[in-house]
């Protein structure tokens, strides 16, 4: 949980893996896809609140949801994600209907 710790801490997705007895190269890149699934398929019967709602657990993001339109600029999408710190963002057609996410 050590690698979980450090994702959540330096605010990524992603990590290198480097192998320190040939000088650092790099060997691989695990990403939290990784280690959800390694979870869910290697401790079933240890996971809990699975009877309880993302909502309720307090995963995701359910006020002040940022999202563009398909035609918006990639330089707006980017800036917008970039000042609010976010990683993805939905993308909504004209009548707010989810077509999407970038």
């Amino acid at each position: 949980f050590q690698i979980l710790k450090l994702m959540f801490d330096c605010h990524v997705h992603r990590i290198p893996i480097i192998d320190r007895a040939q000088e650092g190269n790099l060997i691989g890149v695990i990403n939290y896809l990784d280690i959800l699934h390694d979870l869910v398929s290697l401790y079933p019967d240890q996971l809990f609140n699975y009877n309880y709602s993302i909502r309720e657990l307090g995963i995701g993001t359910y006020d002040n949801v940022w999202n563009v339109r398909e035609d918006t600029p990639l330089h707006d999408v980017l800036q917008i994600m970039e000042t609010k710190l976010i990683s993805s963002i939905p993308v909504v057609d004209y009548e707010d209907n989810l077509i999407g996410v970038f």
